[in-house]
This record gives C-alpha cells, sequence and structure tokens, in this order.
C-alpha cells in the first residue's frame, strides 16, 4: 500500500492510481490501465528490445523515486546458505562448488545502495498500449527498499 501512496504516482500514466485502500484488512482499489497483458504476448524481435527496454526506463524511474539508502552491513551469505540448500536437489556437484565460490570471489564488493523497486517485476504485471508502451500494475509486493537490478525488480 505504501508504494502506491509515494513511489507508483509518480509514474503517471505508465501506473495504476490508487482510488481507496483500507489499512486495517488491507484491501487495496486501483484505476484500471489500458492495454493487453504482455505475459503470453509473441512480439517481434525489434518490438520485445523496444518492450524491454521500456521496461527498464519505468524500473529506473522507480527505482530513482526516493532517495537512496545505505546497505546495510550484514553479510549476504546467510541467504546464499539457505537458497544452497532449497537448490541442491537442483545442481549438479561442480554448480554446487562454483556458487560459493563465486560468492567469496565477490564478497570485497560493496554493496549497493537500496532504492525501491516493483518487487514482482515480470511479464504478467505489465500491460502493453496499442502503442506498445508498457504499464506496470500490482505493487503489492513494492515495500522496503532493495539492491537495484535484483530478482524482484
Amino acid at each position: 500500500m505504501a508504494a502506491y501512496r509515494t513511489w507508483v504516482p509518480a509514474r503517471g500514466p505508465s501506473a495504476p492510481r490508487l482510488v481507496v485502500a483500507d489499512t486495517t484488512a488491507q484491501p487495496v482499489v486501483v484505476s484500471a490501465l489500458t492495454g493487453r497483458p504482455l505475459h503470453g504476448m509473441a512480439l517481434a524481435p525489434a518490438a520485445e528490445a523496444l518492450v524491454r527496454h521500456a521496461l527498464g526506463r519505468l524500473a529506473r524511474t522507480l527505482h530513482t523515486s526516493a532517495p537512496e539508502q545505505p546497505a546495510g552491513t550484514g553479510s549476504p551469505a546467510g541467504k546464499l546458505q539457505r537458497h544452497l540448500k532449497a537448490a541442491r536437489p537442483h545442481l549438479a556437484a561442480a554448480e554446487e562448488e562454483l556458487i560459493p565460490a563465486l560468492a567469496r570471489t565477490y564478497a570485497d564488493l560493496p554493496q549497493p545502495a537500496l532504492v525501491p523497486t516493483h518487487g514482482d517485476l515480470q511479464d504478467r504485471n505489465v500491460s502493453l498500449t496499442d502503442a506498445g508502451e508498457p504499464r506496470l500494475f500490482d505493487f503489492e509486493r513494492s515495500g522496503s527498499p532493495r539492491p537495484p537490478g535484483t530478482w524482484c525488480t
């Protein structure tokens, strides 16, 4: 709900407008967006590239819609181990060794600043106007800022 009140309005017509929200029960009503769902749409390669670039520009405007926050000082190693444990049945032995090795290689890099993110940016949360312009919706997973370029862009 916070995203609809703070970050989303700056997106203008490329995102829905908050109509009403109940902070107790947490239902949200937003305005409709024009267009067709991008999910399952077959686009020509040139059109696909244009849409992906436009989505990148939309994500960037979202990432810059509030001041950056400093990243925490903790190590992501614990999270990596949890994900690795869950993925273990699907990994070859070499992959299981490669992932922690890469994490150690990049451990000294500075952590990126935290910025507002969509939280669930994927084709099913995008509609395309007749002019081919993408529109974002489903900001319910937007919340605390995350590093830009993460899975939940």
